[in-house]
């Protein structure tokens, strides 16, 4: 005897609907991880260059290899290059724990990986040119109130707790629909299992309700066509930014036969969300037999 499945699992059925709430949690995670160590360099800086608001990146062609190569200050003013020379701060500085300026800038470069490990920085920082990038450093403020242990700002919190929410409603629906069956043999576990669910999405309703109070979560996207490159996204939830996963359907870049556009909406939808999914694949069969896909 078999049981029916389903090969593909679309967005209705409860497995991909509890893969995508994984997912989503897994990302705000690894966010979260990535801001906290921005959250790290951007301590390290403030002891020799206090004024500093951003770094100045390179990003390597093919290896991808990151170097800091400059600290700026609000107005865009240079506080230090790595060629030697600008640096605003005396040549005797040491930290609390007797580093000199060498080794902070070393211990910085160490912990750029881990701010973007997972990410394509061309895609998640701002581009000054063909190699460098600029990284927005969290203010001075955020790094105080974490040193008082107080929260992060409301708007790196509201982020977080609006993704959250969002797995926590789908986990909802996942378990509304393995509601068990009250048959006749199994009516006292049935019974209990209805009762646990009604609970589980009593508590889901609470943070939810309690969010609903808080300040509306503003989402703003930046798009920069390059008639002579790429496309440049940046999406700022709150005025703070936040990596975006970009997936660009563009039929004029070139002519492709059918095979070759379903293999390209297949990898576009491989690691998109669900939703995202549908979308992606109704902008795919829309160009469907138009004169670029044939």
């Amino acid at each position: 005897m078999t049981n029916p499945i389903t090969l593909v699992l679309n967005h209705p059925h409860p497995l991909a609907q509890n893969l995508s709430s994984a997912q989503t949690v897994a990302k705000a995670a690894d966010e979260a991880i990535r801001h906290a160590f921005l959250l790290q360099i951007a301590y390290w800086v403030s002891g020799p260059f206090p004024d500093a608001t951003e770094l100045i990146v390179s990003v390597g062609d093919t290896s991808g290899e990151l170097a800091l190569t400059a600290i700026r200050d609000a107005t865009g003013g240079y506080l230090w290059t790595n060629d030697g020379g600008v640096c605003d701060c005396p040549s005797d500085y040491r930290t609390a724990d007797d580093a000199c300026l060498d080794q902070v800038i070393d211990e910085i470069n160490l912990e750029l990986d881990s701010v973007i490990e997972g990410v394509d920085p061309r895609i998640a920082w701002d581009k000054v040119d063909d190699i460098l990038y600029r990284v927005q450093l969290p203010t001075s403020a955020d790094i105080d109130r974490l040193e008082r242990g107080e929260p992060l700002t409301a708007d790196v919190v509201l982020a977080v707790i609006a993704r959250e929410l969002e797995a926590l409603a789908r986990l909802r629906v996942v378990l509304g629909q393995r509601r068990p069956a009250l048959d006749t043999g199994r009516a006292d576990r049935g019974e209990g299992a209805a009762v646990l669910l009604r609970d589980m999405s009593a508590a889901l309703d609470e943070p939810e309700r309690s969010t609903v109070e808080q300040p509306r979560l503003r989402l703003e996207i930046v798009v920069d066509r390059n008639p002579d490159s790429g496309t440049e996204v940046a999406a700022f939830i709150n005025g703070t930014r936040f990596t975006a996963d970009v997936t660009v359907v563009d039929p004029g870049a070139q002519r492709q036969t059918l095979r070759a556009w379903r293999e390209l909406c297949g990898s576009a939808v491989y690691s998109a969300s669900p939703a995202a999914a549908d979308q992606i694949r109704a902008f795919f069969d829309s160009y469907v037999g138009s004169e670029f896909v044939s």
